[in-house]
């Protein structure tokens, strides 16, 4: 996983969050951390995607179209 530097040269840890999460679970992270985008991890924390939120808002708008 890509760990990010900030402008001040912190260096913040990637969040993730597995396949048992919920939708639900995934809203409140993003929400309560503020930050665009989850990486989804297995149970070794292997890297299998990433969720943002300009996917959700997407596949939001996507389900409103139908």
């Amino acid at each position: 996983l890509v760990f990010e530097t900030k402008s001040d040269g912190d260096v913040t840890k990637p969040i993730v969050v597995t396949q048992d999460n919920t939708l639900r679970d995934v809203l409140n992270i993003l929400t309560k951390t503020q930050v665009h985008r989850l990486y989804v991890v297995d149970s070794h924390k292997r890297p299998l995607g990433i969720i943002t939120l300009t996917d959700l808002m997407e596949t939001f708008a996507e389900l409103k179209d139908h």
